[in-house]
């Protein structure tokens, strides 16, 4: 993947940059459970990446089992990461943001 590196001023400027390039931005879904401790430690980072503008997809477990079982999510929190729709990476456990931005960003 081309990665062009881009200055921004502050973080409305780094939104609209992700806004622009979603088409070129890996996704995630991101697998967690209202039961799971962990989820609920790493959930809110999730959702501030969320807000920033990654393409990020809560799902949980209990209400889309099928998805679940379909990706063979054993373990949770797990993150899942896909280019052009081929999963490319997967983590399980709570993460710093800054790993996830750059798993996404790779």
């Amino acid at each position: 993947m081309n990665v062009e590196i881009v200055n921004v001023a502050n973080r409305a400027a780094v939104i609209a940059v992700i806004a622009n390039n979603k088409d070129k931005m890996k996704t995630a879904k991101y697998f967690s459970a209202i039961w799971c401790g962990p989820c609920k430690t790493f959930k809110p980072i999730i959702k501030e990446l969320i807000t920033e503008g990654h393409p990020i997809e809560i799902i949980d477990i209990d209400a889309n089992e099928n998805l679940a079982r379909e990706l063979n999510i054993r373990s949770v929190p797990t993150t899942v990461i896909f280019s052009d729709d081929v999963e490319v990476e997967r983590f399980v456990g709570a993460k710093k943001k800054e790993f996830i931005e750059l798993k996404l960003g790779e």
